[in-house]
């Protein structure tokens, strides 16, 4: 496992804009469960994954490396939206 079920998400409720926190395992129920969730719209915000062993297996895309500013920091943001 490279992201524990225990993991805080920080989740936007699209209707609502307001934001909550959901573990994946919550993330990952509804998700799965389209019907039970009918007409709401969630959206996990950013995962941050950072020392820990998903880093391993996810590298920044080319077009990101290639617009990278001259300080090291980069020009967007790039947002994981699920771990399934």
């Amino acid at each position: 496992m490279v992201a524990g079920s225990r993991r805080v998400l920080d989740v936007m409720d699209v209707n609502t804009q307001k934001g909550l926190e959901m573990s994946v395992k919550d993330w990952v129920k509804y998700y799965e469960d389209v019907e039970q969730h009918k007409g709401r719209l969630l959206n996990v915000i950013s995962l941050e994954f950072s020392h820990t062993r998903l880093e391993d297996y996810v590298d920044q895309p080319q077009v990101v490396r290639l617009i990278q500013r001259s300080d090291g920091r980069n020009f967007c943001c790039i947002h994981l939206l699920a771990i399934i």
